[in-house]
């Protein structure tokens, strides 16, 4: 069932790209923007009518020629200045793992380290953030979590987003200290985008190998549900951080949406969702302790 949705999910992105591609070949015939033809039709003088046809004509072409024919090769250039982004990234995610701090970050100035009551031993001390990726992810939101979520990620140590060749699609690793959940110690999840929209064409992702179908946090669930003077059990899908790495769990939207969230909301963000910021309580957070 789910492989048909997908199925229909992806021809319907394919019948998108054909009508676009349509559209694009009948712009000579088809004003780009009928409110301005429509505007340009009131002009009286047939000289300035002239000329304002001719410019509309030229800006639909400059607008065409930048979808068209410069649209990847400005994604590209763009996504390299934003190497910068996940240089700055690295030096977040060693200050996080208890790495020496990088030689490039300006030290604590005498002042700082009495303001902040921080001893000299203290400053460079190799230790790491304890639950930094997990706080951090979990309080963004974006991800359901269950119980059994929250106690395999209890071990996650590390989240690196890896830009590939291109720089434009990338690669998600999670790193887990040995635990009795699961047998990989990183799962991997690559996001692979079209230079020409920017949306992503398909996922990646490995396969998880549990220790046993009692520590699958995703596995169906049975509730119990009243119907009338009887109870009903209702077995149905966990809503589960882990389902990302299920084909059958997963479509392409949902994939865009959290290639999207990841590079563009979580990365950046990853301090103020550690410090849970705006300050607010978590949402059903007696059920997933």
């Amino acid at each position: 069932m789910s492989e048909e949705v997908d199925k229909k999910e992806n021809e319907g992105i394919n019948n998108n790209n054909i009508d676009t591609n349509n559209k694009k070949a009948k712009k000579k015939d088809v004003p780009h923007d009928q409110d301005i033809i429509d505007e340009i039709k009131k002009v009286d003088n047939p000289v300035l009518k002239t000329k304002l046809l001719y410019l509309n004509k030229l800006n639909t072409d400059l607008i065409d020629t930048k979808q068209i024919n410069y649209k990847p090769e400005y994604v590209i250039l763009r996504n390299k200045y934003e190497l910068k982004y996940f240089d700055t990234y690295q030096k977040i995610i060693d200050i996080a793992v208890g790495n020496k701090l990088s030689d490039e970050l300006v030290p604590l100035t005498k002042e700082e380290m009495e303001k902040y009551n921080i001893k000299e031993e203290e400053k460079e001390e190799k230790k790491p953030i304890e639950n930094f990726f997990t706080k951090a992810i979990r309080n963004a939101k974006f991800f359901p979590f269950n119980k059994k979520d929250s106690s395999v990620l209890e071990y996650l140590t590390n989240i690196k987003i890896i830009p590939l060749e291109n720089k434009v699609d990338f690669r998600v690793e999670y790193y887990f200290n040995k635990n009795p959940y699961m047998e990989n110690e990183i799962l991997t999840k690559t996001y692979y985008f079209n230079l020409q929209n920017e949306r992503l064409m398909k996922s990646d992702f490995c396969e998880i190998k549990w220790t046993d179908d009692e520590s699958n946090p995703t596995k169906k669930i049975k509730k119990k549900k009243k119907a009338g003077k009887k109870n009903q059990t209702i077995v149905q899908q966990a809503e589960s951080f882990f389902n990302m790495f299920y084909e059958t769990r997963t479509n392409l939207l949902m994939d865009d949406a959290e290639a999207r969230f990841l590079k563009e909301d979580f990365l950046p963000n990853m301090l103020e969702y550690y410090l849970n910021f705006p300050k607010e309580e978590l949402e059903n957070e007696k059920d997933i302790k």
